[in-house]
């Protein structure tokens, strides 16, 4: 499985903010599902995301499921990938694949779509 730009959910009351934000987690509970597959070695599953600020963007419902809650730990890099993106974080763990770019605007979004054929190799 492929996720690009992240795993979006919700906001419980459509309540979207720094400050008064809980997220509605029912629909990432698949995600966790997945995720845990892909560590065993059943699944395979690439998931990129951005540098974002949920809440304040237009697409205020981005947010991440964290590597720990699938048994994983996030790694920082800074490194220099396919497209000219710059990788700041992996997660490499069975056949489980999350990497986190710099970069928040639309381009940068793009190019991660644009860099899959690197990764998937």
């Amino acid at each position: 499985m492929l996720c690009i730009d992240g795993i979006h959910t919700g906001y419980v009351n459509d309540k979207p903010g720094p400050q008064e934000s809980q997220i509605d987690t029912d629909n990432l509970q698949i995600w966790l599902q997945i995720g845990r597959d892909a560590i065993a070695g059943n699944k395979r599953l690439i998931i990129t995301h951005s540098k974002s600020s949920p809440g304040r963007s237009r697409a205020p419902r981005k947010r991440r499921i964290t590597p720990a809650g699938v048994g994983a730990e996030i790694h920082p890099v800074v490194k220099w990938g396919p497209m000219k993106t710059q990788t700041l974080s992996e997660v490499k763990r069975g056949r489980l694949l999350v990497i986190g770019f710099a970069g928040n605007s639309a381009p940068d979004h793009v190019d991660e779509l644009h860099s899959l054929p690197e990764y998937l190799r």
